[in-house]
């Protein structure tokens, strides 16, 4: 037998193309490329100028195009509008005749005449006034003829001497005028002060009266106490006795003082000299008075030192009150205790009812006495007076030289008289 071929299964491998025809397609290619960017742009470069030229012209047609078309229409607009002015119809009035109507009225008559009537008037007189015009300037120059100057001169003297007469006269009248009204200013102002100081003393808050009475003063260094405060107070000195000699001739020091009269007391181991006693007669009561009324010959006003017994007791009052009365004294009551009977006898004898609102110094320190300075003054806020009592002490008159700017801020200080119109 034939010897049998092997079969190979394995697949047959191709064969590789060859480098070079690889090598050749590419270069192909890429020369292909570069000629046609060279001959492109060779074109492009070559037209380049030929396309701007182009457009430039093609701007300058549009432009030259553009101006053309406005001036066409604006020839346009101006003939339309001067067409329509011409072909606006002339509006006249139809004159109509009625059969019974008046030509010659008609004709005459100005409401029924054109408008060109009216505008031949207008153009006539127009005319008429520039004639009139040139007349008058060559009448001016014809009529008038040219002076000296001596003669200017001379006018010009006489127009000033009258302009001069005429300002001194308005001057001699706006003088009389201004001289009137100065007058009626002055009258105006005059009045106006007038009642403005009426107001003012109308508004014018008026200061409550406080009158401060200084008690037992009995000799000379009560006197130079009371008049150390500097402030306007009533001293009441004691009647004159062996132990108060000089108290009529210290009282002539003072523009105003009262007279301290001694009265019994409930309680009190040292009575003064010649007290008025409960258990003393009417005589013996006149006497004590008259002699005070003696020592004490301007003395008006007393008030009582002590007195709790004999004021509480109306007999005793009453024989004192016919003693005030017939003597000429006006009596003020102390208040040295609450169950008082001079209200009652003054009411009787119908003299007006005195008395004090505030012992100063019952208590002798300065705390006390400063409270009671301050309760004077509310008390103579609250009824528009008061009457305050002291006594010549170191402690009273330290507080009232301490509180001498608050007692004039806020009240008038006073004498005792200047307050008996409020009780009358």
């Amino acid at each position: 037998m034939a010897k049998l071929k092997k079969i190979d299964n394995k697949p047959k491998k191709r064969r590789p193309r060859a480098k070079k025809a690889k090598k050749g397609r590419f270069v192909l290619w890429l020369f292909v490329i570069l000629a046609i960017i060279s001959v492109s742009s060779y074109l492009f470069f070559k037209n380049y100028d030929f396309v701007i030229k182009k457009k430039q012209e093609y701007i300058q047609k549009t432009e030259v195009d553009y101006k053309k078309n406005i001036d066409k229409k604006t020839l346009k607009e101006n003939s339309a509008k001067k067409s329509n002015k011409d072909t606006k119809p002339k509006t006249k009035k139809i004159v109509q005749f009625d059969k019974d109507e008046n030509l010659s009225k008609l004709f005459l008559d100005t409401n029924t005449k054109d408008e060109t009537y009216f505008l031949r008037q207008i153009k006539e007189d127009k005319k008429q006034k520039l004639e009139t015009k040139q007349e008058s300037t060559n009448v001016n120059h014809s009529v008038f003829p040219v002076k000296n100057r001596t003669e200017i001169l001379q006018e010009k003297k006489i127009q000033t001497n009258d302009t001069k007469k005429i300002i001194e006269q308005n001057e001699k009248k706006i003088d009389k005028k201004i001289k009137i009204e100065n007058n009626k200013t002055v009258d105006k102002s005059i009045a106006f002060k007038k009642t403005e100081n009426k107001a003012i003393k109308n508004t014018k808050i008026k200061k409550p009266k406080l009158a401060i009475v200084i008690d037992d003063v009995a000799n000379r260094h009560h006197v130079d106490m009371i008049r150390s405060v500097g402030l306007k107070m009533t001293p009441s000195f004691f009647p004159k006795t062996k132990h108060h000699l000089d108290t009529p001739k210290l009282a002539k020091e003072f523009e105003f003082y009262m007279i301290h009269l001694p009265m019994q007391a409930q309680h009190f181991s040292r009575p003064e000299i010649n007290t008025l006693n409960v258990q003393d007669s009417e005589k013996i009561i006149d006497k004590k008075i008259k002699d005070v009324r003696v020592d004490f010959p301007t003395a008006k006003f007393m008030n009582n030192h002590t007195g709790s017994k004999f004021t509480s007791d109306f007999n005793a009052m009453d024989k004192a009150f016919k003693a005030f009365i017939k003597y000429d004294f006006i009596f003020i009551d102390s208040k040295t205790i609450a169950t008082t009977k001079v209200k009652k006898v003054a009411k009787k004898y119908k003299k007006p009812y005195i008395s004090r609102d505030v012992f100063l110094d019952d208590k002798d320190n300065k705390a006390s006495i400063n409270k009671e300075i301050k309760n004077a003054i509310n008390i103579a806020k609250q009824k528009g007076y008061a009457i305050a009592i002291g006594h010549p002490r170191k402690n009273t008159i330290e507080a009232l030289k301490q509180n001498r700017s608050y007692i004039l801020d806020n009240v008038e200080l006073v004498y005792v008289k200047d307050l008996y119109g409020f009780y009358r």
